[in-house]
């Protein structure tokens, strides 16, 4: 019978060793094939950088920046290093110079990328067939009209000049959508958009618009108009 007391100190201590390196990580399979690693302390899953060969980067920003967690129960934790992963439509943060992905209880994310500035992200929408509620869109206005913004990044191939090699590189792209009386649509950016859905007010939105010179057809000044008439100034 095996005792654990008659092992010779060396061969202990290499027991020892192998035991606590399986109790602080093992792996997993998630649904897209990779291996990731758990660490067993805290049940976060270890954050595996998949892109080397692609040219550019899968986040939003490649720093790290401040944010604020709001869970399902409405916790709030202030003061994480965050980074969004757009390619995996994932937010990692950043403990002891490690890399974890968010648990699946985070329904809201709040960047802070400079002083005075804030970008909004929340899921739990899944009002598309290709959307799952898991996905977090950008909040680029809220109120009786919400504005949303899905950040995408593709990967494509291309040849550069005199090479037959072929590269990858990402490529941004947006969909955008709009949630009014508890219907949701996606729209494509434009002034006859605008017009259309802000017609009980548009007197007031364009000129609203004209004051600071806006064309009406970006994103800017969708925001803008959409948090005018959701303001009392529309009114």
């Amino acid at each position: 019978m095996f005792n654990f007391f008659d092992m010779k100190p060396g061969m202990l201590l290499i027991t020892l060793l192998i035991n606590c390196f399986f109790a602080f990580s093992q792996t997993s399979n998630d649904p897209l094939g990779h291996r990731n690693i758990i660490d067993q302390a805290s049940r976060n899953i270890l954050y595996t950088y998949q892109f080397e060969d692609v040219k550019g980067s899968p986040f939003l920003s490649d720093n790290w920046q401040p944010g604020i967690l709001i869970y399902k129960n409405h916790s709030v934790f202030k003061n994480v290093k965050l980074k969004f992963d757009i390619k995996a439509n994932e937010f990692i943060f950043n403990r002891n110079d490690s890399s974890f992905q968010l648990d699946a209880n985070v329904t809201e994310v709040r960047l802070y990328p400079k002083q005075g500035d804030s970008l909004i992200f929340k899921n739990g929408y899944g009002f598309d067939k290709s959307l799952k509620p898991t996905k977090y869109l950008q909040v680029l206005a809220e109120g009786k009209i919400t504005f949303l913004k899905f950040i995408k990044k593709d990967i494509e191939e291309y040849n550069e000049y005199g090479d037959a090699t072929k590269y990858k590189r990402f490529i941004d792209m947006y969909d955008y959508y709009i949630v009014k009386d508890s219907k949701t649509e996606d729209i494509h950016l434009s002034k006859k958009t605008l017009q259309t859905l802000l017609a009980d007010k548009w007197d007031k939105i364009s000129d609203y618009l004209s004051q600071y010179k806006l064309s009406g057809k970006d994103e800017k000044s969708f925001i803008a108009a959409i948090r005018y008439y959701n303001s009392s100034g529309a009114f």
